[in-house]
């Protein structure tokens, strides 16, 4: 009986198996197989769209999510109608008298130039600020100039917006070799110099000791350099200030570089032009 019944359930599972199996296709042509493969291939294969007109765009498909269009500004002009920070007069460059305008979004691009700015109809459109930027709600400004020469290149990448550059350098970090063009691409510090120096690296115990000893002397002059200070504000107020308690009006004393003077005048000037006070 037992044998009875593992002879049945074997035949069973064969039987099973039998039913599951695929049935076998017929043969085809090899040589027809390979075309319908190749024209299949053609037909997935992405082309070049061509835009309205007749002419093709600016930039490819495979980065229009951050890539429409692009238009170029003088300057000049960009840095006096936008609050960006950086001075006009200074670094000039007759290479970089223009702004290049990267329209992210179809809807960004500028209405009388829509054209000429997503296509390559002609070269790229000079436009004033205004106009250039008629429909642009959200502006990133980055600048950039190559150092000393350097072979520089931007890379932008479709991804979550960031505020944050990546600087990547063909150096060896750790030998603090200077560029050498047959080494790899590697991460880098901002600090990071061509000639292989970081001028971001932690300090040396001496040199924490050094900056440790101008800051005792910090705290050791600090009561002499008040009392001087507020001679000079009696001076040019004609009341005696005071650096601790009630407050009602605020001297603000900054340490400049003599390297960066212009930046803080350019800061006043920027105050003034705002109507802000800056008598005080």
């Amino acid at each position: 009986l037992i044998g009875a019944m593992m002879l049945s359930f074997y035949c069973g599972v064969m039987v099973g198996f039998a039913a599951a199996r695929c049935p076998s296709l017929p043969a085809q042509n090899s040589d027809q197989d390979t075309s319908k493969t190749e024209s299949s291939a053609a037909a997935e294969k992405p082309t070049s769209r061509i835009e309205p007109g007749g002419a093709r765009p600016r930039f490819p498909r495979s980065v229009s999510t951050f890539a429409r269009g692009a238009a170029i500004v003088d300057r000049k002009e960009f840095l006096e109608q936008y609050d960006t920070g950086y001075a006009p007069g200074l670094s000039e460059d007759h290479f970089a008298k223009d702004v290049l305008i990267i329209y992210q979004h179809k809807d960004s691009l500028p209405v009388a130039r829509r054209e000429a700015a997503m296509t390559q109809k002609e070269g790229l459109p000079k436009l004033n600020p205004e106009l250039a930027l008629e429909n642009c709600d959200v502006m990133n400004v980055f600048a950039t100039k190559p150092m000393y020469g350097m072979r520089q290149c931007l890379a932008l990448v479709g991804q979550m917006e960031s505020h944050h550059i990546g600087r990547y350098m063909r150096i060896n970090w750790n030998a603090g070799s200077p560029i050498n063009h047959s080494l790899p691409l590697v991460k880098v510090g901002r600090g990071q110099m061509p000639n292989g120096n970081d001028e971001f690296r932690p300090p040396h115990i001496k040199a924490i000791e050094k900056n440790w000893e101008s800051l005792a002397k910090y705290f050791e002059t600090q009561p002499k350099v008040l009392k001087e200070l507020g001679e000079i504000l009696t001076k040019m107020t004609g009341q005696k200030p005071h650096f601790l308690g009630k407050k009602k009006k605020s001297v603000v004393v900054m340490v400049s570089n003599y390297g960066q003077s212009e930046l803080l005048v350019n800061f006043v000037c920027n105050a003034q032009a705002k109507k802000l006070d800056t008598s005080h």
